[in-house]
């Protein structure tokens, strides 16, 4: 049986954006989930207990709440998810920014204040404002205020939910 044109190009495009991932995130020292490429890019500022112990970035509850979100404003498609900083250790801004262009998403969410600066500054922007969408390099970038935190806030995880439905898909 012979490959279609269609599976093969998505097959080379998989391991080109792997390799491209290999290259640009220090090799173990990254939390991380999912394949490039991705339509959404996912990135946590601070791996918790649950990220470290199953080697998976948004491995909890978060995680959980992230992807029905994501679906619920039709956003149901492949996710690359990714945590910055794990302990001590912290993902350099060009790491960061390699990593989003191996993945190549049309979105890009930092979930928390941390991974706000941090995608900020590898995409070059002064500031990611919570709720405020805006396109950089053609991606439209997202940050919200605490996505985990809200989990166990009613008041911020409406905040987080509101901020989240300005990327609504039609």
């Amino acid at each position: 049986m012979s490959t279609s044109p269609d599976t093969f190009l998505a097959g080379v495009v998989s391991r080109k954006a792997a390799a491209e991932l290999d290259a640009a995130l220090p090799a173990g020292e990254v939390v991380l989930a999912g394949s490039a490429p991705a339509d959404v890019f996912l990135v946590k500022g601070v791996a918790s207990p649950a990220d470290l112990s199953q080697g998976t970035a948004l491995a909890g509850a978060d995680g959980e709440a992230a992807r029905k979100a994501l679906a619920a404003l039709g956003w149901d498609v492949s996710v690359f998810a990714l945590c910055v900083r794990q302990g001590e250790q912290a993902l350099e801004s060009e790491s960061l920014a390699l990593a989003m262009e191996a993945v190549d998403p049309d979105l890009v969410v930092a979930l928390d204040d941390v991974a706000a600066a941090d995608v900020a500054e590898a995409l070059g922007i002064a500031s990611l404002h919570f709720g405020d969408p805006v396109r950089v390099a053609g991606r439209l970038v997202l940050a919200v205020d605490g996505l985990e935190a809200s989990l166990s806030d009613d008041a911020r995880k409406r905040r987080v939910w509101a901020q989240l439905k300005s990327v609504q898909r039609d």
